[in-house]
């Protein structure tokens, strides 16, 4: 396609396992412009898991750009709170369109707001999906990449998480496998 000057090109993609026998992707994404908006632009990947995982990233992927964009005064006027107020909601509406049949499957997510005239990045993440930045490092002799981490892994088994988990009442622990074993990463129950 015909590029236009100062209009950056955007991809997003996401890889399938094409030798697993009835595998599924469970990942979504959205890449949008906030219409009638403040001029933000929002990129969003969900990575569902469980057996219902990719209904559960296909709701999300719907319905928090749509947050994002509702935000009184655009969700530049408050990006943390834009960001926190669009998760919420949208963990309100993935039980209310997929009910129990997210009891035991769910979604990580990661979305990041551009401010192009501040030239700003704002960033929020639940588990453990990242938002990774690669910079170009200048160099005369070799310019190279490098990746910069713009969020931390949301994981039931950090210390902190794991006593903000145990101190609302729930246990974090992995499954249990068919002789007793752990069989899994760690997860939250009630």
């Amino acid at each position: 396609p015909e590029r236009k000057v100062g209009v950056k090109h955007v991809e997003v993609g996401s890889a399938t396992k094409e030798c697993s026998v009835g595998w599924v992707n469970q990942d979504a994404k959205a890449a949008c412009a906030g219409k009638n908006c403040d001029g933000s632009l929002f990129f969003c990947v969900f990575d569902g898991h469980g057996k219902n995982g990719h209904e559960v990233s296909a709701v999300a992927a719907e319905r928090l750009p749509a947050y994002l964009a509702a935000q009184p005064g655009g969700p530049l006027a408050g990006p943390t709170r834009a960001i926190e107020a669009a998760f919420r909601k949208t963990d309100e509406d993935i039980y209310q369109a997929l009910g129990p049949k997210v009891e035991y499957s769910g979604s990580t997510g990661v979305v990041v707001i551009v401010d192009p005239g501040k030239r700003m990045l704002h960033v929020g993440n639940v588990g453990d999906s990242r938002a990774v930045l690669g910079q170009l490092l200048p160099d005369a002799k070799a310019p190279r990449w490098h990746a910069l981490a713009l969020t931390t892994d949301n994981k039931a088994d950090s210390p902190d998480e794991r006593e903000r988990i145990e101190l609302s009442g729930g246990t974090v622990m992995p499954m249990e496998g068919c002789e007793g074993e752990d069989a899994g990463p760690a997860r939250v129950w009630d």
